[in-house]
């Protein structure tokens, strides 16, 4: 196996992995701050009106993210345990892009530009919310398991 390739495997991961670390933070600030404070005021997460904007922040982070797990897949592809988990955590990265696409985001848009909103759906929120950080958790445990990380 090419040396160059292995070491930039294992580089990906690390990078990925912290990725990953910094997508489940957000996640765990959204649920500790703002998920406990905004259903009572709207303001908090309508940047119009001075509160969080976090579209930047998600941006960012999932675009980056999509693009080291797709770079660790391709480098790690020679090494066949690495390679799987790779893929699993990849795959479990777009599915819950799809779902933010399909739910998240087109009902964060409109609690943005709500001047009310419907009680059952902010519950829902906040309930499905979280579920998505444990899902990186889990992401994060799969890819970052140094032991399997090739480093020669």
């Amino acid at each position: 196996m090419n040396p160059l390739r292995t070491r930039l495997a294992a580089g990906l991961v690390w990078f990925s992995a912290l990725m990953v670390a910094i997508e489940v933070g957000g996640g765990i600030f959204e649920h500790l701050v703002l998920d406990r404070a905004w259903p009572s005021n709207l303001a908090l997460i309508q940047p119009e009106r001075g509160g969080a904007h976090r579209a930047p922040f998600w941006m960012i982070v999932h675009g980056v993210l999509t693009v080291s797990l797709l770079a660790t897949l391709w480098a790690s592809w020679p090494h066949r345990a690495l390679r799987k988990r790779v893929a699993w955590v990849l795959g479990l990265h777009v599915a819950m892009r799809i779902w933010s696409f399909v739910y998240f985001i087109p009902v964060a848009l409109r609690f943005e530009q709500a001047t009310s909103v419907n009680p059952d759906e902010v519950q829902t929120w906040v309930i499905l919310s979280p579920l998505r950080t444990a899902l990186t958790l889990v992401a994060f445990v799969l890819l970052f398991r140094p032991k399997d990380v090739p480093l020669h």
